[in-house]
This record gives structure tokens, C-alpha cells and sequence, in this order.
């Protein structure tokens, strides 16, 4: 069965009805939001801060999320990658329709419990419904990696964890005869 755009959005061909109808508004009042400069005006007063926090953060990168959080260019991007989201699944498909991925590539996918903690529990969970789907469809033969209290910001949070599952794989490849 070859992963269609429908079946990794649903049943309609988009997200509609499965959150996506509230995420999409959001992005734009945050895109109005910078281009009005209200967006500048919360975070000099502290009652936006940036997303990414942890302990390996420079100040270089808090301020670059800052300044990404009231630029009206940067939050349109984010409007138009999530109101183009059935597009891009049109591609992947017709990319894999003309060259399937090789079954020689050893791949494997590191996941956590949920996509983004600050999203519904429906939305993650149907993120993780597609994320389960797409490599079982796309590449049966991945070794799935899912990572406990894991979202897709634990990379800045926490990237001792991630190196650690990295360094793992590494070891085992390593470890393999040069042969296969």
C-alpha cells in the first residue's frame, strides 16, 4: 500500500476536523500579532517568551526567537508550510512512486511519547498515528526508536538523551562486519 497524502491526512484529503482547524489561526493572529508589532510589545513585557528553553540555550538563541517571534515574514512561513501541509504530503508520495527507498539503507526513526506537549492530546496522538503509518508503509524494516517524556523541542531541552540513542545506533553499525 503506497502512502497517499489522503490516508496521512485523512479521509477529507486535509486536516480539517482533526485540530488543524484551530492550529492554522492561531499561526495567523501570531503572524498579525508581529505585524503589528504587538507580538515586540508582549515580549519586552515577558508575557510571550520564546519556545525553546533549556539548560544549553545561549542568549544568541533566545534572542533569535525573539526576533523570529516579531518578524511578520517568519511567522508567514509558518502559516503557509501548515496551509500547504496536503502538498507536501502530494510530493513525498510522488517522490516515493518514482524512487522507492532502497531496502540496503538501514534507517531509524527517533520518535518521543508526543509531538509537541503544548498541543492537544488528540493532535499528538494522531501524529503519532501517522508517524507509525508512515514508516510502516514507507520502510517496514526501520528500527523505530520511541523515546519516553520526549517531544520534538528535546533536542534543545535535553540533547544528552538524543546523543545517547545516536551513539548507541553508531556503536551497534560499527560493531557489524564491513561485509553487508
Amino acid at each position: 500500500m503506497r502512502l497517499e497524502p489522503n490516508n496521512l491526512l485523512g479521509a477529507d484529503g486535509c486536516m480539517e476536523g482533526k485540530g488543524y482547524g484551530k492550529l492554522l489561526p492561531l499561526l495567523q493572529a501570531r503572524q498579525f500579532s508581529a505585524a503589528t508589532g504587538l507580538s515586540r510589545m508582549l515580549i519586552i513585557l515577558g508575557a510571550i517568551e520564546p519556545t525553546l528553553k533549556g539548560e544549553n540555550l545561549s542568549e544568541e538563541v533566545i534572542q533569535r526567537q525573539k526576533y523570529l517571534l516579531s518578524n511578520p515574514a517568519h511567522q508567514s512561513g509558518a502559516v503557509d508550510e501548515h496551509y500547504f501541509m496536503n502538498e507536501s504530503a502530494a510530493q513525498i508520495r510522488d517522490i516515493t512512486r518514482f524512487k522507492p527507498l532502497s531496502t540496503k539503507i538501514s534507517v531509524s526513526m527517533l520518535t518521543g511519547d508526543c509531538f509537541d506537549e503544548e498541543m492537544s492530546e488528540h493532535l499528538n496522538r494522531m501524529v503519532a498515528e501517522h508517524q507509525k503509518r508512515f514508516l510502516k508503509e514507507s520502510y517496514p524494516s526501520a528500527n523505530h526508536i520511541q523515546m519516553k517524556g520526549a517531544d520534538r523541542r528535546m533536542i534543545y531541552n535535553k540533547p544528552s538523551a538524543i546523543s545517547q540513542h545516536l551513539w548507541k545506533l553508531v556503536s551497534q553499525r560499527q560493531a557489524r562486519p564491513q561485509s553487508e
